[in-house]
């Protein structure tokens, strides 16, 4: 009976020790895993920066692109336009 007493005890001290490693792994992916999304989240933020700034080149590219093809002189109404996109908020981070 003593023998049974101590290898039981053995053996709860033992999947004490492995419970203690599984929370330790669990808390070191857990870490991990917090970690990857704060980089995942800033990459995304760059990644829409990168797409809106592109858009916003485009854009205003575009524009003067067509204005200086047709050598045309811009109404006051075009001008007018033009500096109102580029005032626009999508479009205040397009300027280089």
């Amino acid at each position: 009976m003593e023998t049974a007493l101590k290898n039981c005890q053995k053996e709860l001290k033992e999947e004490k020790a492995k419970l203690s490693e599984l929370k330790e792994h669990f808390k070191y992916n857990l870490r991990l895993l917090n970690d990857r999304d704060v980089e995942l989240q800033r990459y995304d933020a760059l990644f829409l920066g990168n797409i809106q700034h592109a858009y916003c080149s485009a854009t205003t590219g575009y524009l003067c692109m067509h204005v200086t093809q047709k050598n045309l002189l811009c109404s006051d109404f075009m001008v007018k336009f033009i500096f109102t996109l580029l005032k626009n908020e999508r479009f205040t981070n397009c300027l280089y």
